[in-house]
């Protein structure tokens, strides 16, 4: 009875700190359920990694700047524990960061200072992009390119 109470005690508290992150952990195995519907910001980034360890800290900001946005999902990607999900995305430079629909998503080839990002994620990130699977929030021109 002790371990079953331990062990839901220890499911709540992972819960809520998932529920209150604002940056997500993402992984191989939460990928699809975790960005479904959402326009990403990922980061992936190797530990360790200098320029990784300085970009970080202004996705943790950006995070909390979108925290109560519908629409936006900002996660980082450990290419170490999560090797797989870094090739499919074919990562050989860190940080690299990707946006928009989590199916189809576009590399972000912007400066990498937190107000440019900041400026970038709030033109972007806050309303439902067009895509090939968002087609319904494109344009009469740009539907012609699907």
């Amino acid at each position: 009875m002790m371990a079953q109470t331990k062990q839901k005690t220890a499911c709540l508290l992972l819960t809520a700190s998932l529920a209150i992150a604002n940056v997500i952990n993402i992984t191989e195995d939460n990928y699809i359920k975790l960005t479904a519907g959402k326009n990403i910001f990922l980061v992936f980034y190797e530990p360790g990694c200098e320029p990784c360890e300085q970009i970080l800290p202004n996705i943790e900001e950006m995070g909390k700047d979108f925290k109560d946005d519908d629409f936006a999902l900002f996660g980082r990607v450990n290419c170490v524990a999560e090797s797989t999900l870094c090739e499919d995305f074919d990562i050989t430079l860190y940080p690299t960061i990707y946006f928009g629909d989590p199916l189809a998503p576009g590399h972000y080839d912007g400066e990498m200072d937190y107000e440019s990002m900041l400026s970038f994620a709030r033109e972007n990130l806050s309303k439902k992009l067009c895509s090939v699977h968002n087609i319904d929030f494109c344009s009469p021109e740009q539907k012609k390119c699907y």
